[in-house]
């Protein structure tokens, strides 16, 4: 069950103020300005997974937003595109409001999610900071640091650095 903005949800929910408010999606908690997001706010959205790198990333899409999910726990068992339920609290991140304080429920389902298609030139504009976006681009460089593929991807004059987790190494399948 998704409960509508700002709505009371059913008792015992995992998220939620004693009057039962509680953002449920991302678009509410990248909205939230600076100053709102000093007092934390309940969070609890149901979305897709579209990067999980352990100790490093965890971006969750829904059908309005992306946002990065401040998880430090042990490493989850779950995989890009995996539905998911988290709740946690709206906080201020480095560049936007995040999800901090998460829990992370596996959904058996979740509605298809498609990537919005983007230019470099819009990327470099800003406002895309966790979004699920697909662009086209030129590899100018690539490497191998750990176990994630750096790839340098331009488009001139633009250029981005994009990191594929998980990377076996030349002619595997990240």
């Amino acid at each position: 069950m998704l409960a509508a903005p700002g709505a009371a949800l059913p008792p015992g929910s995992p998220a939620g103020t004693p009057d039962g408010f509680c953002l449920t999606n991302a678009a509410q908690v990248l909205g939230l300005s600076p100053l709102q997001t000093r007092k934390p706010q309940p969070v609890r959205i149901r979305g897709r997974i579209t990067s999980y790198d352990p100790g490093w990333v965890l971006f969750v899409q829904d059908e309005t937003a992306g946002v990065f999910v401040d998880y430090t726990g042990q490493p989850l068992p779950v995989r890009p595109e995996q539905a998911v339920e988290v709740t946690g609290l709206a906080t201020q991140g480095r560049y936007s409001p995040i999800i901090s304080s998460p829990s992370i429920r596996p959904l058996a389902s979740a509605p298809s999610l498609r990537p919005r298609p983007v230019t470099l030139a819009q990327v470099y504009l800003g406002g895309l900071d966790a979004q699920w976006v697909e662009l086209t681009g030129v590899v100018r460089h690539e490497q191998v640091v750990e176990d994630r593929l750096e790839l340098e991807l331009a488009d001139p004059p633009y250029h981005l650095s994009v990191w594929i987790p998980k990377f076996a190494g030349q002619g595997n399948e990240p």
